[in-house]
Order: C-alpha cells, then sequence, then structure tokens
C-alpha cells in the first residue's frame, strides 16, 4: 500500500476569516450555508432556524421593545402575558419562531441588544476559558516527511502523551 492512500484532501490549509470582532467567550460558527441546515432540518427532532426565521423574530422583538417603550403603564404581568400570547397563539404553529420569542423581559432586553441569533448563545466566561479552553495552536500543516504521503501535521511544541493535541469543534 502507498503511504498516500486515502490522504489526499480538497481542505488543506483551510482557514476561517472573523468577518466581525469577537470578543473572549464568545461562540464561534462555521457557516455551511443554508443549505445544508434546510437539508438535515428534515431528519432533526428540532427546528432548526434559519436567517429568515431570525430576521422576523428581530422585528417581532423590536416591535415588543417599541410597544413597551410607547406604553410605560404596561405591567410587568401584562407584558409577559404579551410574550406568551405571542409564542402561544400568534406563532404558535411556527416551532421555529416559538423558540425564538422572548420568554421573559430579561431574555426581551437581550434579544434587542445583540439580536435574536446572538441572544439565545450561552457564552462562556473568561474563567470558564481559562480552566475547561484548549489551545488550537498545538499543530501546524505542512507537507509530510514521509515520500508520497503528501500532507502532514506538525507539532509546534512538545504534547505529552494522552494530551488533545488538536480540539475540533467546528
Amino acid at each position: 500500500d502507498s503511504p498516500d492512500s486515502g490522504s489526499s484532501t480538497a481542505y488543506h490549509n483551510l482557514t476561517f476569516i472573523a468577518k466581525e470582532e469577537i470578543l473572549a467567550g464568545e461562540e464561534i460558527f462555521a457557516s455551511a450555508g443554508e443549505g445544508w441546515f434546510k437539508y438535515h432540518d428534515e431528519s432533526s427532532t428540532e427546528p432548526i432556524p434559519l436567517r429568515a426565521d431570525y430576521d422576523r423574530a428581530d422585528r417581532i422583538v423590536q416591535s415588543l421593545d417599541a410597544f413597551r417603550e410607547e406604553h410605560p403603564e404596561t405591567t410587568e404581568a401584562q407584558f409577559l402575558d404579551v410574550l406568551r400570547r405571542i409564542r402561544t397563539e400568534m406563532v404558535a404553529d411556527d416551532a421555529k419562531m416559538k423558540m425564538l420569542i422572548p420568554k421573559s423581559t430579561e431574555e426581551l432586553n437581550d434579544a434587542v441588544e445583540w439580536g435574536t441569533a446572538r441572544s439565545i448563545l450561552d457564552e462562556r466566561s473568561i474563567e470558564w476559558l481559562e480552566s475547561n479552553g484548549k489551545c488550537l495552536d498545538n499543530i501546524r500543516p505542512g507537507i509530510s516527511t514521509i515520500e508520497g504521503a503528501g500532507r502532514g501535521a506538525f507539532a509546534t511544541r512538545f504534547i505529552p502523551a494522552g494530551s488533545v493535541i488538536a480540539p475540533a469543534p467546528l
């Protein structure tokens, strides 16, 4: 058998570029395009919101925020009832929208500030990252030293036995 059997990939030197600033603790998503989600949504047990769903939810959130500003006499209980009724009556048949509409004024405030897509994420604290995070720079790509093996990965530092070499969350 040749050392290059099965070692070829179209994805060598794949690089991800940040389209906007990423703060420490923020979750990073690699987009596979909405087509992938549309295909997998059919077999998924949970609905997968797409850009149009988030855009619609954001418009509803902005309308709710405007309503709250225009009607400061509305009590917390009344406003929570409005949120509940939107989920149970207005978007009850749309599982994606139902999961995106805030359930509390705190969730609404987050959605107003960050948008519905970002507000539902569970961001990690710096302390959590320092305790649980993994480095992604233990290896670098290069041409294999084994003739005919194609490309390989090379350690950038000493890696003790049993250590994670490269976590692959994406």
